[in-house]
């Protein structure tokens, strides 16, 4: 798909500037957001590595290992910065709860501030291991940032699926600004 035909103009809320892209955030963005599970199973096929741990290892850390609760963050250093999102337990149906994106975007925003970031990118999380509408994640977003006292956050670029249609990508950005006002 041309991404050059697509809408890049940021809309301005809270002194935040928010990007909706198809692509690849660009290269100075300073963290990453990832929708995760309880056992952060969940991953990126960016991020799929080989195990350096045995077999045996790996089943030992997992039966010791706690489950992360719902609505927290993991952070994981390197550059950019990995937030990955605990959104989803796979022991519940649905796996996700709009409660728990909600409490998510506020523990994001915080790391962001503690860490006195300046640029994020996430997906619309609860969209791409879930079925939350995206007029309702822009809701719970615009929740988020209100609740919260940005002061370093300056560009958050929200990544929707590549397989994104562009009449799609279009009625969502024309949704993000409606709801975003």
């Amino acid at each position: 798909m041309p991404t050059n035909l697509l809408p890049i103009k940021p809309i301005d809320y809270q002194n935040v500037h928010l990007f909706l892209s198809l692509e690849e955030p660009p290269p100075h963005v300073q963290a990453l957001v990832y929708e995760q599970d309880t056992a952060l199973v969940l991953q990126p096929p960016h991020l799929l590595s080989y195990p350096t741990e045995s077999t045996n290892e790996l089943i030992q850390q997992a039966l010791h290992t706690p489950p992360h609760l719902p609505g927290t963050v993991v952070v994981k250093s390197g550059h950019p910065l990995h937030i990955h999102a605990v959104i989803h337990d796979m022991d519940s149906e649905p796996t996700w709860q709009s409660q728990w994106i909600t409490q998510a975007l506020l523990n994001i925003l915080q790391t962001v501030e503690q860490r006195e970031l300046h640029s994020l990118a996430m997906p619309l999380l609860g969209t791409t291991h879930g079925n939350l509408p995206a007029d309702q994640f822009f809701q719970l977003l615009k929740m988020a940032m209100t609740e919260f006292s940005l002061v370093h956050l300056e560009q958050l670029w929200l990544i929707v699926d590549e397989r994104t249609t562009l009449e799609i990508f279009e009625k969502l950005y024309q949704e993000m600004v409606n709801i975003m006002r």
